[in-house]
């Protein structure tokens, strides 16, 4: 016996659930500024039945009626497979891809160095959003060059960049989210918390050094402000002087892979975390817990990226026009805890530094960067 296919709903059988007609329902769904001739129960019982029916704008219909591609956005990545250094956006890419998916998009994706084989492609196929996700300066000056010559709707990933005065940027708020991470180990009772960045060359480590001086003036505890380090990678030998000097009751981590370095240089040297101090990072592990069960105290990015996909989203609906930053909530875990009081761990440090530790091969010596920021 055949099954008869089920049809979507359509604005007409919205039309007739709420008791209106046809051209309000049309208004209602897609913000027309005549949907403000309704009330506003009017509105509410226009959407509660297109919920109810769970309805879905057809963009395949609006696409033909507008003469530009209004079901498509364009989503201009980095090329990760040859950029190791940002492998770790990828999870991001997915979950804006999945988001707008979700809400009757379809995304192609252009990755590569061929910037002007993109912007033919985006043309060719008459698409008006795009979602520019590059953090190379030049290529994006490039975007925003052409998006602008083609009068094309264009949203930015990416606000430690400058922003355009003509398009949105979306992204993390790296000091709001270093600061949280402060205030949350404060509010355990350290007093003492050290720090570990990574290059200041790099404008998100500046951004993160700030917001650690942020949350310990914000916790009352300016005093601890020259309790870090900085360095090309981790460094035994500076860690090592950084807990001689300070001994600190917590240690914020730039990043995940820092705080992994933190964690394995404790427990070559037997230091138990967190009873001797706590560790918290700036982000949690992510993709690299496939290879390290440690838990670490860090911060979700999930619902920043969903704020940024909502964002990006509402400008190309033409709901929301400004730039916008989101910071990290913070994840606990067993890394962190109250400051514990003993100090006895002190007796494990070495005296001087391992440079040939063979489980750890790359672990050579670096040279601590000269202080100062790169205001590029």
């Amino acid at each position: 016996m055949k099954r008869k296919m089920s049809m979507g709903a359509t604005i007409y059988d919205i039309a007739k659930k709420a008791g209106v007609s046809a051209c309000w329902v049309s208004f209602v769904l897609r913000d027309h500024p005549r949907a403000k001739e309704v009330s506003p129960q009017v509105r509410e019982r226009i959407k509660a039945a297109a919920a109810e029916l769970h309805y879905r704008r057809n963009l395949s219909a609006a696409t033909i009626s507008r003469g530009f591609n209004s079901s498509t956005i364009a989503m201009i990545v980095p090329d990760t497979e040859n950029n190791t250094s940002l492998f770790h956006m990828q999870p991001q890419y997915f979950h804006s891809i999945r988001f707008f998916n979700q809400h009757g998009y379809g995304v192609r994706i252009y990755c590569g160095e061929d910037m002007e084989a993109t912007f033919r492609e985006i043309l060719s196929n008459q698409i008006r959003y795009v979602f520019v996700n590059l953090p190379d300066r030049a290529q994006r000056d490039l975007c925003a060059d052409f998006c602008r010559r083609h009068q094309l709707k264009a949203a930015f990933r990416g606000c430690l960049l400058e922003p355009y005065p003509d398009f949105p940027s979306f992204d993390s708020d790296d000091r709001s989210t270093a600061a949280v991470v402060v205030r949350y180990l404060a509010g355990l009772g350290h007093v003492r918390i050290a720090a570990v960045f990574g290059s200041f060359k790099a404008r998100s480590n500046q951004e993160r050094r700030d917001g650690w001086l942020d949350g310990l003036r914000q916790s009352g505890l300016a005093d601890s402000s020259d309790m870090y380090i900085h360095v090309h990678g981790f460094s035994d030998a500076a860690f090592l002087e950084l807990l001689r000097k300070h001994r600190p009751t917590a240690v914020f981590a730039t990043d995940g892979g820092i705080a992994l370095r933190i964690m394995h240089f404790c427990s070559f040297y037997r230091i138990p975390v967190p009873r001797a101090f706590s560790v918290a990072s700036f982000d949690t592990l992510g993709n690299r817990s496939f290879y390290s069960p440690l838990s670490i105290t860090g911060t979700e990015h999930r619902n920043v990226v969903e704020q940024i996909n909502e964002s990006v989203l509402a400008y190309f609906e033409g709901k929301n026009m400004d730039s916008a930053s989101f910071a990290y909530e913070i994840v606990p875990a067993e890394s962190t805890a109250p400051p514990s009081g003993d100090d006895s761990w002190l007796k494990n440090l070495p005296d001087t530094f391992e440079p040939d530790r063979k489980w750890f091969p790359d672990n050579r010596r670096y040279e601590l960067e000269d202080g100062g920021r790169d205001e590029r």
